[in-house]
């Protein structure tokens, strides 16, 4: 049995892939028999009250927002507070605020950590003004082991980096938690979904922004014939932060433009009702884009939608072919090209049988992922 910390600048309330990744594979690791502690913001009044939610693992809470320049000096507290009386026997910095302090306190403490890395922050390292002024190669060589979420995301950063150790640098696949496999219950659908039901429903879930590629999928739609349109509604479900507010914008004139298509804007919803939103889908589909700095090192999102038995189409960007099998579990299909995207729908629309054979076979694929293996693969058996 070992102590565990697991240092992070997303947790919940704060939703995003990073929070997901830390509380399931913090929850795996429990499971297994460690002792885990995760270090995380309350963020302050930026978001719900972060403690009215029941963890099987300890959370000790600092006080500061969502990771900024403001914030730095109380991560870096943070990080000294875990350091102090080498009370862990593990440290695992989940992101990258943390995979850079802990790489500048080992100038001067040698207490050994580990990194995981998730796609994006490897090329924001190399081009953004604040990842050159942390001498990138310095904070991916300080961790003792590097835990890549795919191959993809070990390829960039090796091939980005080549001073960083190969031998320190491993892949440990995500997990998908038993939740998502649950039957789902009717009654968490979405409201907003009721005057669509008579139609076919193709689903998209992920944050609103041009790396996730729903504007190229809304012009997808737009191009296909008027006569499949009106037999179709896709569900956009997601946020966007204020910064993306043109974008969101651009999605709604291009919504207007796929009619008689339906585009229906569902915003964040609960897992259950995603799950529920699953259940009833025809297709997922989530194009992706390589157009922006950005990466999509796993995709997740994909592997929750096949637990519930759910065909994908998916763009071949990152490290998602290593979770849709082209032909087998899911489509792929080229990023930022709306008409070849639009085709391969329609025919995958037209096909139950191809559907249903689809969904099964992914399915199966999504019960080889568990968080058990991944934290296994991170720390080893208690």
């Amino acid at each position: 049995m070992a102590r565990l910390a697991i240092l992070t600048a997303e947790f919940a309330p704060f939703r995003g892939g990073i929070g997901t990744y830390v509380r399931e594979i913090a929850a795996a690791a429990t499971r297994i028999g460690h002792l885990v502690t995760v270090f995380a913001p309350d963020y302050g009044k930026d978001l719900e009250a972060p403690d009215a939610h029941d963890f099987a693992f300890a959370v000790e809470r600092f006080h500061a927002g969502a990771f900024g320049p403001r914030w730095y000096p109380r991560y870096a507290r943070a990080v000294m507070k875990v350091l102090r009386g080498k009370r862990f026997g593990q440290i695992l910095a989940a992101d990258i605020p943390f995979i850079e302090l802990l790489a500048i306190t080992r100038l001067f403490h040698g207490t050994p950590y580990m990194a995981a890395i998730h796609g994006s922050e490897v090329k924001r390292s190399k081009h953004t003004l604040r990842g050159m002024a942390f001498a990138p190669a310095r904070i991916f060589s300080s961790p003792d082991r590097i835990f890549a979420n795919s191959r993809f995301t070990r390829k960039l950063l090796l091939e980005t980096f080549p001073a960083v150790s190969a031998e320190r640098v491993s892949v440990a696949y995500l997990g998908v938690s038993e939740a998502w496999f649950e039957t789902a219950e009717q009654t968490y659908i979405p409201a907003i979904l009721s005057p669509f039901r008579n139609r076919q429903l193709v689903v998209s879930v992920g944050r609103i922004t041009p790396r996730k590629g729903q504007l190229t999928l809304i012009r997808a739609l737009a191009g296909l014939p008027a006569d499949i349109r009106a037999r179709l509604a896709l569900v956009l479900v997601g946020s966007a932060a204020k910064r993306e507010q043109p974008y969101m914008n651009e999605l709604h004139r291009a919504a207007e433009a796929a009619k008689p298509a339906e585009v229906v804007f569902a915003g964040s919803l609960e897992n259950a009702e995603i799950r529920a939103l699953y259940s009833i889908a025809d297709v997922f589909c989530l194009p992706g884009s390589l157009q922006t700095e950005a990466v999509e090192g796993f995709g997740l999102v994909f592997l929750e939608a096949a637990a519930q038995g759910l065909a994908a189409v998916a763009g071949a960007v990152g490290g998602v072919s290593e979770v849709v099998r082209d032909g087998e579990t899911g489509l792929l299909v080229p990023p930022d090209d709306p008409h070849t995207i639009g085709v391969v729908l329609a025919d995958l629309l037209q096909d139950g049988e191809r559907r249903k054979r689809l969904g099964a076979a992914a399915l199966a694929h999504a019960r080889t992922f568990t968080w058990e293996r991944c934290a296994r693969q991170t720390f080893g058996e208690a």
